[in-house]
This record gives structure tokens, C-alpha cells and sequence, in this order.
């Protein structure tokens, strides 16, 4: 048998040798939600996970007034505004903070992230380069496209790509 205080040793090389402090990446999470779910879905993200990114927003279609938390975007709130409600979101979190973050993660209200696995699995990534995670879906474009319900992880320099490479306004 392996004593405990072997298993604290590894469980420490693991997760703390793995990147100093200095070079911690700094994760923004992007979580759309609805004027139907933010009170519900939107405050459990904000009360659970999304307290554990580097910075959270959250974003809406439609304004919801009082409401710190939440960016409207003036977008309808439906399926088919989907892409620029992402657009809108991703284009104002690099106008205000182009330089602040490494990544953004795009979730929705109904996903849960353990975010300090997140961090782990991102510690020998370069956000510097322009590179994405996530699952991609082939079925209606053949270069594929992110599900964003379960979330999907974009480096900065990735998300520049996108704004860039989408100056026109997007339409689903």
C-alpha cells in the first residue's frame, strides 16, 4: 500500500507544477441565456461555476432591465439569431478586453463546467495560436461548425480570426 502522503505529492505535481502563477491562463466565460432562463439558469451558473472563470458575462438577446449581470445584445432571442447572439457576444468581450484574456469559453445556461479541470487541460496550450476546442458538427457545412450547448473554448487569437473573418453582420 502506498502511503497518503505519496498520493498528495503526486496530486500536487499534477496541479501545481504544471504552470506558475505568472503564467496562469486567464479564462473568460461566455454564457448565453434568455430573457426565459436568466433568472433560473443564468443565477445558478453565476452561483456555481461561472464564479471560478478569471471573468463572466452573460449574455441576452433581448434588455432585461435591472439586472447587473446580464449584457443584452439587441438580438432576438431565438435558435435561429443563435449565431449572432455568439458573434455579438465574442465581438464585445474582444472590443473591451482584447488583451486581458487567453481564452473564452462559450457555454449556454444548462451546461456546467469544472473549471479547474478546464485550467488543466489548458496548461500546455499556446493562446497565442489561433486554436479551438470543442465538439464539431459536419452536418450542414463541410468544414464544421462548434455545438455550443456543451460549450467550446477559443484562444484569442482565435477569436480575433472570427471577428475578422466576419466584419459583415452575421445572419442564421
Amino acid at each position: 500500500m502506498v502511503p497518503s502522503s505519496t498520493f498528495s505529492r503526486i496530486a500536487f505535481n499534477i496541479v501545481v507544477l504544471g504552470r506558475t502563477d505568472s503564467h496562469r491562463h486567464v479564462i473568460f466565460c461566455m454564457i448565453l441565456t434568455s430573457k426565459n432562463n436568466y433568472k433560473t439558469r443564468g443565477r445558478a451558473v453565476l452561483d456555481t461555476w461561472g464564479k471560478r472563470c478569471d471573468k463572466t458575462f452573460y449574455f441576452v438577446g433581448k434588455v432585461i432591465a435591472n439586472e447587473s449581470f446580464i449584457t443584452s445584445l439587441n438580438i432576438n432571442d431565438d435558435y435561429e439569431h443563435l449565431p449572432s447572439k455568439t458573434y455579438g457576444g465574442l465581438k464585445y468581450i474582444e472590443a473591451k478586453f482584447h488583451d486581458e484574456y487567453d481564452w473564452i469559453v462559450k457555454a449556454d445556461d444548462d451546461t456546467y463546467i469544472i473549471v479547474n479541470n478546464l485550467r488543466q487541460f489548458l496548461v500546455s496550450e499556446d493562446h497565442s495560436r489561433p486554436v479551438s476546442f470543442g465538439l464539431k458538427f459536419y452536418k450542414y457545412f463541410p468544414n464544421g461548425y462548434f455545438s455550443g450547448g456543451a460549450s467550446y473554448i477559443l484562444s484569442r487569437e482565435a477569436v480575433k480570426k472570427v471577428i475578422s473573418a466576419n466584419k459583415a453582420e452575421v445572419v442564421a
